[in-house]
């Protein structure tokens, strides 16, 4: 069963122009997980012994040694045909909203690789303060940072990472969507804390109306638990098969009927429409459409807000200097004058209070968007 596409077509980000459509989606969903037997390759000749006819041998050619003759792969016809245009539209989708970011990834991520670049420092000393300053055992939504953090800094999983990289896939993709989830947390938590540290509540669980403040927060936070919890997404970015396919040389062709009734897939290149294909074929294409829809909601919010990522992330720069080296904790007060204090985390909080407008802002552009340019199969 498609449980990720299903949940973009209740959602209203795939609409069917014809219940045709909407039927086949069904029958091919069904076969979720089964064998594709129209793919499963035979070495069963079709010659038998029955319908040999007896040559008489030529002794002319007895010594001439024949060549073999070099065998010609034919592309394999596609037969999951709505599901591969599904994977098609979010895919384009989702490359539209990351060009649409206007990052220079080589200072954010390169080769999978989060920790080789300057801007991490950011992230680390982030997750730095705020685990010394809140407790991740009380509350959750710490824990699902940690967790993607982790992830994020873990050198086997990157090195898998990296082949859904710019520099392996050829443009922004997964690895960059991941970095991307990871830095614009990191900017919301800031947000938090410069709110948290003017006003000093007791929070004992993210239910507190204190977290309520913050939606763009409860989204991100709730992408990331999607993507580090999935056992699909794991299996993904880890799965020797599953990353094969990115360099699979199989090649998949439509048929005339097939063209005609779906004229972007007809446009479609011809690598990229290979392992689409392939993705189908393999049951990765649900957790793939999934993970893209979700990754490609962080790109075009970012996309919308005013500011770019960078200045964004120097409200980690003016918290870490506000508090460096004083004892924050739920227990103590920052050990410095109050009111100069309060003068710097005005200023701070200032700019948390802009940022959290502008993400506002952004999801109602996102609303719009989704509701007014649906993915139409």
């Amino acid at each position: 069963m498609y449980s990720h596409i299903y949940e973009l077509v209740r959602e209203g980000k795939i609409v069917f122009s014809s219940e045709e459509n909407r039927n086949e989606l069904a029958n091919e969903s069904l076969a979720f997980g089964e064998a594709d037997d129209e793919f499963e390759p035979t070495d069963i000749d079709d010659t038998t012994m029955d319908n040999v006819e007896d040559i008489e041998p030529d002794d002319d050619a007895g010594d001439t040694p024949v060549e073999p003759e070099e065998p010609v792969e034919e592309p394999e016809t596609v037969s999951k045909i709505q599901s591969l245009d599904i994977v098609n539209a979010a895919m384009n989708k989702f490359d539209q909203y990351m060009v649409d970011t206007n990052i220079d990834w080589n200072f954010f991520i390169r080769n999978g690789k989060v920790t080789q670049c300057e801007n991490f420092a950011y992230v680390d000393d982030l997750y730095n303060l705020l685990n010394n300053t809140l407790d991740s055992k009380k509350l959750q939504w710490i824990e699902i940072f940690n967790n993607l953090f982790e992830k994020m800094t873990d050198i086997s999983y990157c090195k898998n990472l990296a082949l859904y990289g710019r520099e392996k896939y050829g443009k922004p993709f997964l690895a960059e969507g991941m970095a991307l989830l990871l830095y614009e947390l990191a900017v919301d938590w800031a947000v938090l804390l410069a709110r948290y540290f003017k006003e000093m509540p007791q929070l004992e669980s993210t239910e507190d109306s204190f977290f309520k403040k913050f939606p763009n927060l409860q989204l991100y936070t709730y992408i990331a638990k999607l993507l580090t919890d999935s056992e699909e997404f794991g299996k993904l970015v880890t799965n020797d098969k599953a990353r094969e396919l990115l360099t699979d040389e199989t090649k998949y062709k439509l048929t005339g009927d097939q063209a005609k009734k779906k004229p972007n897939l007809y446009r479609a290149k011809g690598e990229s429409l290979s392992y689409y294909a392939s993705l189908v074929r393999y049951n990765y294409a649900d957790i793939m459409v999934g993970a893209i829809d979700k990754l490609g909601t962080v790109a075009f919010l970012t996309s919308k807000v005013k500011t770019d990522l960078y200045s964004r992330l120097n409200i980690i720069r003016d918290l870490i200097q506000t508090v460096s080296n004083k004892n924050v904790n739920n227990n103590a007060k920052i050990n410095t004058p109050t009111a100069s204090l309060d003068n710097v985390l005005n200023v701070i909080e200032a700019k948390a209070t802009e940022i959290l407008k502008d993400r506002s802002e952004a999801r109602i552009l996102l609303e719009a968007n989704e509701k007014n340019f649906p993915m139409v199969i």
